[in-house]
């Protein structure tokens, strides 16, 4: 069974009327403090380290806990830069905090996106890809950016998407959301990796992805990426699935997906590579 946490009451405006303004203060003092008391860090020594970690911890908590099927923007609540829109930051770095402390959250993040795979895989189909390929900025699964090369070439966003759900569901051992909903996800993306890339005589029979952007957004549609700085670094194994009569997997911290004959078609999660 997995692992949950007590859900977010449903205090909506309408209800906070209803019962008044001090119940509601009630109800909203008793989820801040469950959220301190599973989320907090202590950090000894520095004060002002304290005090920002507080903050960000705060923010986390008030672009997210009451998110409910929508995604955390890319400057929370707390101003109006990038236009609310939603990045793959989320699943780099605010999904794994809130896997561990909220996950409930954190499912409710994951279907989001989930929700937005048909997008996706119209997106796909629009830069000529295979499978599914999730936008780098958007509020509803449709591309936001304004900057071709970044908004196109980004392909790392399939990894960083499936990279949290992995993770998540390891942690949460949430195989309902994983067979419902994440398998469908898992082979798409795995799909439009598999159409995108080829094996290289040159790099010794390597797979390989040319026209790429790096996660730092402004070096765009490289030939290959650097040992330093591959396709997908902050996005490690993946999963290991059939696409076709090959079996698809991603190693932690490398920029080439490494496909090989397999013939049993097997879902499986895991770091063996």
């Amino acid at each position: 069974m997995p692992r949950t946490w007590p859900t977010v009451p449903g205090v909506t405006l309408y209800r906070a009327r209803g019962i008044g303004y001090a119940a509601a203060l009630v109800d909203h003092e008793r989820v801040v403090t469950q959220f301190w008391r599973r989320s907090e860090v202590v950090w000894e020594g520095s004060p002002a380290a304290q005090q920002a970690l507080h903050f960000s911890l705060f923010s986390i908590l008030q672009a997210s806990l009451r998110s409910e099927g929508h995604g955390v923007p890319a400057k929370g609540l707390t101003g109006t830069g990038y236009e609310g829109h939603y990045f793959w930051d989320t699943e780099a770095y605010v999904l794994p905090f809130l896997t561990h402390t909220s996950p409930n959250v954190a499912r409710s993040l994951l279907m989001h996106r989930i929700r937005m795979l048909p997008a996706a895989r119209r997106r796909a189909r629009e830069v000529g890809c295979a499978g599914a390929l999730f936008p780098w900025r958007t509020m509803n699964g449709e591309e936001a950016s304004a900057y071709y090369a970044a908004g196109t070439a980004q392909y790392h966003i399939d990894a960083d998407i499936a990279y949290a759900l992995d993770q998540y569901v390891k942690l949460t051992g949430d195989s309902d959301l994983l067979f419902r909903h994440g398998v469908e996800l898992l082979v798409e993306t795995a799909r439009m990796w598999a159409g995108l890339g080829f094996f290289s005589q040159r790099r010794g029979g390597r797979f390989v992805v040319h026209k790429v952007t790096r996660p730092d957004e402004y070096t765009t549609a490289l030939h290959r990426p650097t040992p330093r700085e591959p396709v997908c670094p902050d996005c490690g194994p993946v999963t290991r699935w059939p696409a076709g009569h090959h079996a698809l997997t991603f190693q932690p911290c490398t920029a080439s997906a490494q496909i090989t004959n397999t013939s049993s078609a097997m879902i499986s999660s895991d770091h063996s590579g």
